[in-house]
């Protein structure tokens, strides 16, 4: 029984203690508190500030976002409109100086064209006097000159010939030029075979094989279509001259809706290595020992294609033959 009662008493005892030391924790708590005003008030208040301006700062993130981004988008923009502005001030700038070189071009061509009639025309009476004069020295002086002194007026005489060729090609080639397209349906075979006809005699005709294709129409200018075949038939029969057994082709063949004419022969042929001199004036690929030619014929005829908006190309090999194809 005393044990009990004592027991008792500690456990008593114990509880006056815990209750103590709950009443000491309290009035530190509330000595700890008391100098802030409605403690209780200020927890409550901050919890409620962070919970009203956190969706308020999200949003202004958000708007942040979008006027940088609107502010990047207006940058490019002004970029783009900056650079079309400068790319259409360029190309008005270089629209200027094509207008201008175009026109600086016409009128090189014109003054080079009114040069080239100009010079033509001008050597033609200094050539006659001097081809007249070596005349009259043969004829009236031939007793007074010796064999060699005959020999060298007549090469005067055939030099001047060739510049008297020369001259009118030169004037062809200057008139294409200044020539106004007449258009007109041309029928090329009846075009071509009269041609070669007028080139060629009776007996030469024995040796060459000719031939005309069903050749289409064309609409061009008639004088200026004959020189072309002039031209291109007489370059044929040059350069298969030497030829046993000499042929002559022309035809035409259909290309993407145009027609393609050509004329082939078998004759001497060239290297393509040098293709890029054939339509040059005074361009020759053979010496003018081999075969006669002013170096003109083949530019006039590119330039009489070239007049009537078409393009002209040849093929060629060596000792096998040459083709040339236009188109106008």
């Amino acid at each position: 029984m005393k044990t009990n009662g004592h027991d008792e008493n500690r456990k008593l005892n114990i509880s006056n203690q815990d209750c103590g030391f709950l009443s000491a924790s309290i009035v530190s708590l509330s000595s700890y508190l008391s100098p802030i005003p409605d403690a209780h008030r200020f927890l409550v208040a901050r919890i409620d500030a962070s919970e009203v301006y956190g969706p308020l700062i999200e949003r202004l993130w958000v708007l942040i976002a979008v006027v940088f981004a609107l502010l990047l988008v207006s940058a490019a923009t002004l970029v783009v409109l900056w650079r079309h502005r400068h790319m259409r001030y360029n190309n008005k700038e270089l629209e200027q100086q094509v207008i201008e070189r175009t026109v600086q071009l016409e009128n090189t061509n014109k003054e080079l064209e009114s040069f080239s009639y100009s010079v033509s025309h001008d050597l033609r009476a200094p050539l006659r006097g001097i081809d007249g004069f070596s005349s009259i020295l043969l004829e009236d002086y031939s007793g007074k000159i010796d064999k060699e002194g005959r020999r060298l007026l007549n090469v005067i005489r055939e030099n001047i010939k060739k510049m008297g060729h020369l001259i009118d090609d030169l004037l062809a080639f200057s008139r294409i030029g200044r020539h106004e397209l007449d258009r007109s349906d041309i029928d090329m075979k009846t075009l071509a075979n009269s041609i070669y006809q007028e080139l060629t005699s009776g007996p030469e005709r024995e040796r060459i094989s000719f031939s005309v294709a069903d050749l289409p129409p064309l609409n061009g200018d008639a004088s200026m279509m004959r020189q072309l075949w002039y031209n291109l038939i007489s370059n044929a029969l040059k350069f298969s001259s030497k030829k046993e057994k000499a042929k002559i082709e022309i035809g035409f063949k259909c290309e993407d809706g145009n027609n393609i004419y050509f004329i082939r022969d078998n004759g001497v042929g060239f290297d393509m290595k040098y293709y890029g001199k054939l339509f040059g004036v005074f361009q020759r690929l053979h010496s003018e020992a081999e075969y006669k030619g002013t170096g003109v014929g083949l530019a006039i005829v590119k330039s009489i294609v070239t007049k009537h908006g078409g393009k002209i190309r040849a093929e060629s090999e060596l000792n096998v033959g040459t083709t040339f194809y236009f188109s106008v």
